[in-house]
C-alpha cells in the first residue's frame, strides 16, 4: 500500500524523482543555464506581451509562478515555460474579438483566457489525452506555424518605422471598403496589413527607424558572430542607453513608459458564462498548438538528458503553469524552442534552471523594472521579428514539395488558410486537414 501511495505521489509530483537523484556537479551548470535563460526571458516576455495586446510588464507577471509550479508537476527536466509568440497572437486575436471597452478589460479577459486554457490542460491530462500531441500532422503544424509567424512579422514591422498608428488607421479604413459597396466582408488579415504597411512607409519616423533597424541588425550580428551572447538583452540595454543619452524619446521614438514595480497580488479572474463560451474556441486552439510545441521541445530535451516524458503528466504541468500565470494576471504560457536551446547549450540538467529563472525575474520585477522606462518599442519589435524569422522554414517546404506533393499541399493550405482566413480559422482548417491526413 505504501509503495502504491509513493508511486502515485511520484507520478503526480515528478520533482520528487529528480530531486532525489540530483547530483552536486549539476548545480553550477543549472545556475549558469538559469542566468542565460533569464537574459533571454526578460526581453522576450516584454516583447511578447505586446503581441498578446497587454502592457509589457504583464509578460513578466506571467512567468515566476508558472515556472515554479511547472517545475513541481512537469516531467521534462529542461522545458522552460513562459510566453511564446505564436500562442500570444492567438490570445490577442481571441480576446480582441470580444473587447469593446478599456485596456483593463483586455487585460482581464486575457487572464480569463489563460485560466480557461489552464483548466482545459488539466482536464485533458486527467482524461489521459496525451496522445493528442500527435494529432496535428507535421506538415499542417509547420504550415500554420509559419503562417502565424508571417502575420506577427507584418504586424511588428510598422513599429520599426514608427508608423503603427498610421497603419492601424489605414487598415481600419480599408476594412470598411467592402461595406460601402454592399459586401458584408470583414477582412483584416495579412494582405490588408501588408498593403497598409507599404502605403505608410513614406511617413516613417527617422529616429525610430534608426533604432528599430539598428536593433534588428545588432541581433542578427550577435547571433552570427557571438551565438552564445544574450543578444536580446544586449539590444535592450544598448537601446535604453541610446534613448537616454540622445534624447530620442523627445524626437518621436516610442518607449515603454512608466511601469509599476513588484508582483501583482494573486487574483482569480472574474468569470462570466458568456465570456467563457466566447473564449473557448481560442482556448482550444491554444491548447492544441501549445501542447504540440511544448511536447516536441520536451522530447528534444529528453534526447540529451535521457529522461522519460509522460505526455499525460505534461498536460497537468502545463495546466497548473497556466493557472499560475492566470492568478498572476499574466497571459498564456507554454514551452519554448529558443529557451530550450539556451538551456541545452548552457548544460542545464534539471528544473533548478526554471526555479533560478523565476527567482531572477521576481527580483527583476522588484528592482530592475524602472530601468526599462525608456526601452524603445522598436527594439521590442526587433526582438519579436528575429524570433519569428527563426520559425520560417522554407527549406522544409521545398523538401516537402520534392518528396510528397500531397503533404506539401496540406502545409500550404494551412499556411494560406491562416493568412487569408485569419488565425483561428486557419487553426480550424489545420484540424480538418489533420483529420484528412489520418
Amino acid at each position: 500500500k505504501r509503495i502504491g501511495s509513493g508511486g502515485f505521489f511520484r507520478s503526480l509530483l515528478p520533482i520528487i524523482t529528480w530531486l532525489e537523484s540530483y547530483k552536486r556537479v549539476w548545480l553550477r551548470a543549472d545556475i549558469m543555464a538559469g542566468l542565460a535563460v533569464w537574459a533571454m526571458t526578460v526581453p522576450q516576455a516584454l516583447a511578447y506581451a505586446g503581441i498578446a495586446g497587454v502592457p509589457p510588464v504583464y509578460g513578466l507577471y506571467a512567468v515566476p509562478l508558472a515556472m515554479v509550479v511547472y517545475a513541481v508537476f512537469g516531467t521534462s527536466r529542461t522545458l522552460s515555460v513562459g510566453p511564446e509568440s505564436a500562442i500570444a497572437i492567438i490570445s490577442s486575436v481571441t480576446v480582441g474579438a470580444l473587447v469593446v471597452g478599456t485596456p483593463n478589460e483586455f487585460i482581464a479577459l486575457t487572464s480569463l483566457l489563460t485560466l480557461i486554457v489552464g483548466v482545459l490542460f488539466l482536464v485533458f491530462g486527467l482524461l489521459r489525452l496525451g496522445w493528442a500531441a500527435n494529432f496535428l500532422s507535421q506538415p499542417v503544424l509547420q504550415g500554420f506555424t509559419q503562417g502565424i509567424a508571417l502575420i506577427v512579422i507584418i504586424g511588428q514591422i510598422p513599429k520599426l518605422f514608427g508608423t503603427e498608428t498610421l497603419v492601424a488607421q489605414l487598415s481600419g479604413n480599408l476594412k470598411n471598403l467592402p461595406h460601402l459597396i454592399g459586401l458584408e466582408i470583414d477582412y483584416t488579415g495579412f494582405f490588408l496589413q501588408a498593403w497598409a504597411l507599404v502605403a505608410t512607409l513614406g511617413e516613417a519616423n527617422l529616429p525610430t527607424t534608426a533604432v528599430g533597424i539598428g536593433s534588428l541588425a545588432l541581433l542578427f550580428a550577435l547571433r552570427r558572430f557571438w551565438p552564445l551572447a544574450p543578444s536580446a538583452l544586449i539590444a535592450v540595454i544598448l537601446s535604453v542607453l541610446a534613448v537616454s543619452f540622445l534624447g530620442l524619446a523627445e524626437r518621436g521614438v516610442g518607449v515603454v513608459g512608466e511601469v509599476e514595480t513588484g508582483m501583482v497580488s494573486l487574483t482569480v479572474p472574474s468569470v462570466s458564462v458568456d465570456k467563457l463560451v466566447a473564449l473557448l474556441p481560442g482556448a482550444f486552439a491554444i491548447v492544441l498548438l501549445g501542447y504540440s510545441v511544448s511536447l516536441s521541445v520536451a522530447a528534444v530535451g529528453a534526447e540529451t538528458t535521457g529522461e522519460e516524458i509522460n505526455p499525460n503528466q505534461e498536460l497537468v504541468g502545463l495546466g497548473v503553469a497556466n493557472l499560475g500565470a492566470a492568478l498572476s494576471s499574466g497571459f498564456v504560457v507554454c514551452g519554448s524552442l529558443s529557451r530550450g536551446v539556451v538551456i541545452r547549450r548552457a548544460g542545464g540538467q534539471t528544473q533548478v534552471v526554471s526555479l533560478i529563472n523565476a527567482a531572477l525575474i521576481f527580483l527583476t520585477l522588484l528592482f530592475v523594472l524602472p530601468l526599462f522606462f525608456k526601452l524603445p518599442n522598436a527594439t521590442l519589435s526587433a526582438v519579436v521579428i528575429q524570433a519569428m524569422l527563426g520559425l520560417l522554414n522554407f527549406a522544409y517546404l521545398r523538401k516537402l514539395f520534392r518528396i510528397d506533393r500531397s503533404e506539401f499541399a496540406y502545409a500550404m493550405a494551412a499556411l494560406f488558410g491562416v493568412l487569408v482566413l485569419g488565425i483561428l480559422q486557419g487553426v480550424a482548417l489545420g484540424v480538418v486537414l489533420s483529420l484528412a491526413v489520418l
